[in-house]
């Protein structure tokens, strides 16, 4: 599981996740990016753990198919997920690390759209790199 800690809440969309709520790690874009970070033999002890459940039509189950996403999340720097804890729900993640490459948080960005793609989660990996950047500098200061 994941904790929500903060939540910025910007236009319409009504969007499940909020401040201290609790949301399976495997499903979520910042569970993801989290468990890519996990040393392997914590990993592979989450996903040995199944059976995860199936939330939506999109849910990733299979602990080889989540494997596989956590490998491409480490190695790109973020992890997305689309429409797997909610229809036309979309998010994208990035984490908050230390001067030595360990991952202590993540930030994400939520998009609610009928028709969610990949593409425009995209689009905001600048801003959220940013966002990044701006908190690991407070917390990190000499990280860089």
């Amino acid at each position: 599981m994941v904790t929500y800690l903060v939540k910025q809440r910007y236009g319409r969309g009504d969007i499940h996740s909020a401040e201290n709520i609790q949301l399976e790690a495997y499903c979520t874009a910042i569970g993801k990016m989290l468990l890519a970070h996990l040393e392997p033999s914590e990993q592979n002890a989450y996903l040995t753990s199944a059976p995860f459940i199936r939330l939506t039509s999109a849910t990733i189950i299979e602990p080889r198919d989540i494997r596989e996403q956590l490998a491409q999340a480490r190695e790109r720097g973020w992890a997305a997920e689309i429409e797997e804890t909610s229809p036309h729900l979309m998010c994208l993640a990035v984490p908050i690390v230390d001067r030595i490459g360990k991952a202590h948080a993540a930030i994400s960005v939520s998009i609610i759209d009928p028709l969610p793609t990949l593409t425009a989660l995209l689009e905001r990996i600048p801003f959220l790199l940013q966002a990044r950047l701006q908190i690991e500098d407070k917390l990190f200061p000499d990280s860089r």
